[in-house]
């Protein structure tokens, strides 16, 4: 008895109604004709002005709107507010052409779903766009990779401010430590802090008791060892 051979296939994504927003007629009508390739890609227009932009999406109703926030960053969190707002069903995704953390952090909070650097690749932004319309944020690797390496960062502030408050070392105490670390003496803290010596000599005999230390140099070597310092 023969058996029917079975194939696998990826799922076909679902047709998804696209209009742009950008104002270079270029690169407008590039994008429009390189996404109209793409079988699951309805491309409904392209428009070259914010003004215009809020009105034609609530016409033509599309999935998602490509809005280039170099039209000016103000205008283009505006436009995302005012779409987010009055057309929930349509989901912003922004093409910058900076990768400026600022920026992405702004979009977010005006509602953008997406987020696509200028210097990605078409196969990038498809597939950010695939990811948009199935309902999730969808970010182009650059920027993906900028986020990790900044939340890896935050990580590591904050476990190091939790390590330096486990030694219970005051936020004077850490000054004082940073300062001998960069090879200032007693004496140097003190003009610079503008306090008096037998006040610094102080600070540092209660934090190398803290720290169990032998001396200044350990106290600053243990330091280095726990990533505590700048």
């Amino acid at each position: 008895m023969m058996h029917e051979e079975i194939v696998s296939k990826e799922p076909v994504p679902r047709m998804t109604n696209i209009l742009i927003v950008q104002d270079q007629q270029l690169s407008r009508e590039c994008l429009g004709l390189a996404l109209a390739e793409i079988a699951w890609i309805n491309v409904l227009g392209s428009i070259s002005s914010r003004k215009d932009a809020l009105q034609t999406v609530r016409e033509l109703q599309p999935e998602i709107v490509l809005i280039d926030w170099d039209l000016s960053a103000e205008s283009s969190m505006e436009l995302t507010k005012q779409i987010t707002a009055s057309c929930p069903q349509t989901k912003v995704l922004i093409v910058e052409m900076a990768e400026e953390y600022r920026d992405l952090q702004e979009s977010l909070v005006a509602g953008a779903k997406g987020y696509v650097l200028k210097s990605s690749s078409l196969n990038d932004l498809i597939t950010v766009i695939e990811s948009v319309a199935n309902g999730e944020i969808g970010f182009c690797p650059q920027i993906a990779y900028a986020m990790f390496s900044q939340l890896s960062q935050l990580a590591g502030v904050k476990r190091r401010r939790e390590l330096i408050q486990s030694m219970s070392l005051t936020a004077r105490e850490m000054e004082i430590l940073q300062m001998i670390a960069e090879g200032l003496s007693n004496k140097q803290i003190a003009d610079r802090l503008c306090l008096s010596l037998y006040t610094i000599k102080n600070h540092v005999h209660k934090m190398l008791e803290k720290m169990q230390a032998q001396d200044r140099r350990a106290a600053v070597a243990h330091a280095q060892a726990k990533h505590w310092l700048e």
